[in-house]
Parts: structure tokens; sequence; C-alpha cells
């Protein structure tokens, strides 16, 4: 992995020559995981990208050769370059500039306890055992979405309150990606066969039969980009209208990534649920992708959530 790592860095650096340095640094991603990352500055300006040592070297393992490796990543970073991506320099100088990051913050879902060193320098609100992470949204389209956490020192200089943060960039996340409940009959249909088997064995094991029959009451919520779809748990109404709709008092909630919530409305045994979520988090979600272990309970009397115990 080293040897493959130095001979990346020599081959970009050799491309680009004197137009760029190509360094190598350790990123901190969700959850504690820590990967070796190749980044490109152009006239010493950080563009933004990421490349990934891990995910080229299971390529290279694979069969894929170093040329056609190098090729892709100067692809990647080209394509990052002409793209408008905040760069560096005006990164620093938006930021410093609240009445524009107003408009472009949002927030994402964290387990608080496995992201302790990440969360040391970055700007959240803590909720039940997560962390509503303030992020700045940097680019988005049909690749996906490019976001950077907010640094502390930042928040500091803004000299606003992080109630008003989290308010602003609540609005701003439920402005850009609206909530969006499906039944989780239709998602088994969408995924691979054996996925899709081993969440419905999961239910199997702590319902009574007929399966699909309860899993009528069965809901994902997530958003509509799908991508870090925890954060509806912070949204007004979204449970309270599902709720309504299940005329039920209580929902129970399995955090099964940060992408996605499965919402159901009755429940014979919490330590069951306990033992699914954990199951699927440690056999079908990346480690990176992992929220909780813990099962939620939302109380619409009440309208609170709690971590079921």
């Amino acid at each position: 992995m080293e040897k493959f790592q130095q001979e990346i860095v020599n081959r970009l650096q050799e491309h680009y020559g004197e137009e760029a340095e190509i360094i190598t640094h350790e990123v901190v991603k969700n959850n504690n995981c820590k990967y070796h990352a190749v980044s490109a500055l152009l006239d010493g300006i950080d563009i933004g990208v990421n490349l990934y040592m891990e995910e080229f070297y299971e390529e290279y393992q694979s069969g894929t050769s170093m040329d056609a490796i190098i090729k892709h990543m100067i692809t990647i970073i080209e394509g990052m370059r002409e793209k408008s991506y905040i760069n560096e320099k005006n990164l620093i100088e938006a930021m410093s500039n609240y009445p524009y990051m107003r408009e472009n913050i949002i927030i994402r879902l964290l387990n608080r306890e496995h992201n302790e060193e990440y969360l040391e320098n970055k700007v959240y609100v803590p909720f039940l055992d997560l962390a509503a992470v303030v992020f700045v949204m940097m680019n988005q389209d049909e690749n996906g979405i490019s976001t950077l956490a907010i640094p502390r020192k930042i928040f500091e200089e803004w000299n606003i309150p992080i109630a008003d943060v989290f308010k602003d960039a609540l609005e701003e996340t439920i402005k850009r990606f609206p909530a969006v409940t499906e039944s989780f009959q239709k998602l088994l249909t969408e995924l691979e066969m054996d996925v899709g088997k081993m969440l419905q064995d999961d239910f199997a094991e702590m319902m009574n039969p007929p399966i699909q029959e309860e899993m009528k009451n069965i809901f994902i919520i997530t958003n509509k980009a799908k991508i870090n779809g925890a954060a509806v748990l912070l949204y007004p109404n979204v449970l309270k209208e599902l709720a309504e709709q299940l005329r039920s008092d209580k929902l129970y909630i399995l955090p099964s990534s940060i992408h996605e919530l499965i919402v159901l409305d009755e429940c014979d045994s919490i330590e069951q649920l306990q033992q699914m979520v954990h199951h699927v988090n440690q056999s079908m979600v990346l480690e990176t992708e992992r929220l909780s272990d813990n099962v939620y309970i939302y109380d619409n009397k009440e309208q609170s959530i709690t971590i079921a115990k």
C-alpha cells in the first residue's frame, strides 16, 4: 500500500510538473474511520478533492493497471477544477460572511460517541446519542454532494448563538433536501435480492406471520437525495404526520444508516429491535455509514423522541 501510494504521488507529480503540488495526508471520516488520501494543490490552492488510496488500491489488486488508475485520477482532478467548486481562497472569505453562509449551511447527523475526535473542532448540537453537525454545501450535481464541516474557529468569528445557526442550517436542509417517506415493501423490491432477503428475514424473526401483512406499517424515511437522510429525524412534523397516518401514539425508529431510518408503529420487544439494528450495522452497513445501535421512540402525544431502554 505504501509503495502504491508513493507511485501514485510520483506519477501525478510528473504529469502536472510545476503546475501542481501533490500531497498526501490522513483523512478522518465518520465514526473515526481513517483513510490515506492524495490531493492536488493547483497554483497553491486545494481544489477540494481527496483521492482515497484504499479505494484505488483495491482496484489495482483486482487487476486494473496503474496507467488506467492514473488516467482516472487525472480525470477526477480536472473535473473538479473545471466545476464551480468553492476553492480554498474564496472559501475562507465566504465562511467569514455569515449572511452568505446562512444560505449554504446544512445539518448532518453523526454518532457522537464514535466521532469524539472528529467533533473536537466542529460546530454541532447534541441530539440523543447523536451530533447534529453544521456543514457548508460546496457543490451538488449528478455525481453527488460535496460538503465541508464548519470549523469551530469560523463559528466563533460569526459571534452568533449556536441555536440561531442550528435553526438556519435546519431550515436550509429542509429546503434543499425535503423529506421522503416510502413503504418498506417498496424498498425491498428495489434492493439487491440478498440484501432485501436479509432485512426481510430479520423482520420475520421479530414479527408474527404473515410477514407481508405486518410490513404494511413499516416505512423508510429519508430525503429526496437519499444522502445523509437520517437528518429528517430533526424535521418538524415528519414523524407526527406519519404517526397520525398510522393512527399510532408511538413510533419505533431504527437508525439503519446515516442515509435513512426505518420506522414501525408496533413493537413486542425493544431488545429484539436493538439486536436487529446491531446485526444490520455489523453485517450490511459500511462502518462510515453507521449511525447508531440504539432504537428511538417517538411519542406523538408529547411530540418527543427518546432512546429506547
